[in-house]
């Protein structure tokens, strides 16, 4: 069965499939993070990529992907369009976060201890490096602290990069896959082992059933967004009508017992017939809780 729109691996819910799956998805984030770093990088073990919540009003943590390497701990977050100083810094916090916990655990400060942020840029802002390092680093290149390291690679400037460069191509392979559909992933390297088996995991997932409807995860989000503001402002506004009902079918059940007293009706009756008791008929006319009802009709006529 054909999905109503293939989903490559930029996509969050792509990419922690395929990078957290088993053995293989240790080699293919190996690959990722060597080539993007520039040097060999084993990954050893995956940790739970969420964050503990420390009060009921903080929102849970989740991140794509978080990893103990041979080089430190690492955190891979997927970015699809949606990059700016705002998400970098939420990724940072995050990096920094997890660092603090390992801290408290270790019972001791290690600054030897790498910690690593990679982000992996796709449908942003190009950049005239496409893989950019940031570094706590003096003005005279001297390390503050060179155990803290940001990489922002960015997928499309690497296309651009790469475009008529088979050498480049060759380097840069396993971060340029993540973004190909499934006919250029077809005739993509179709020699490398890899990225035969990365194929095969993408497919996989996109003929998953949770697929068939087309729907993109960030698509999702925005339309129970809107869905549940719909739904907030349809309650509200049912209840205000209802309350606006109950007030009117009050005011005229009001005047009319005003018309009914001046033709001469008992109370008893006006009470029958508007739905009023004696006591709201006596808060009425001024009279209060307390006034007596022979006294009720002489009130009337002051309102």
């Amino acid at each position: 069965m054909e999905t109503k729109e293939f989903l490559p691996a930029i996509y969050n819910v792509i990419f922690k499939n395929v990078c957290i799956d088993n053995d293989f998805g240790k080699s293919i984030l190996g690959l990722i993070l060597s080539t993007i770093l520039n040097r060999k990088i084993v990954v050893k073990r995956y940790i739970v990529p969420t964050l503990p919540q420390r009060t009921k009003e903080e929102k849970e943590k989740n991140l794509d992907v978080l990893v103990e390497t041979d080089y430190g701990y690492m955190v891979v977050e997927m970015n699809n369009g949606d990059l700016d100083k705002s998400k970098m810094y939420r990724n940072y916090m995050y990096l920094m976060s997890y660092a603090s916990q390992k801290v408290l655990t270790n019972d001791k400060y290690n600054p030897t201890i790498c910690y690593t942020l990679v982000n992996l840029n796709a449908n942003c802002n190009k950049t005239s490096d496409p893989i950019e390092v940031f570094e706590y680093q003096h003005n005279n290149e001297v390390y503050i602290l060179d155990n803290i390291k940001i990489y922002n690679a960015n997928i499309d400037s690497l296309e651009n990069l790469c475009y008529n460069d088979i050498k480049l191509k060759d380097k840069y392979r396993y971060l340029l896959m993540l973004k190909l559909d499934k006919y250029a992933l077809d005739s993509f390297y179709p020699e490398d082992k890899y990225i035969r088996r990365f194929k095969e995991i993408v497919m996989r997932i996109n003929d998953n059933i949770e697929f068939y409807w087309g729907v993109t995860p960030e698509k999702d989000r925005e339309m129970l967004h809107k869905a549940q503001l719909e739904e907030k402002y349809d309650d509200g506004f049912a209840n205000g009508e209802k309350r606006g009902i109950a007030k009117g079918e009050k005011n005229a059940n009001i005047k009319t017992a005003k018309r009914l007293h001046k033709l001469g009706i008992p109370l008893e009756t006006i009470s029958e017939g508007t739905s009023l008791s004696m006591q709201e008929l006596s808060q009425i006319v001024g009279g209060g809780a307390g006034t007596n009802q022979a006294d009720v009709g002489k009130l009337f006529d002051k309102k």
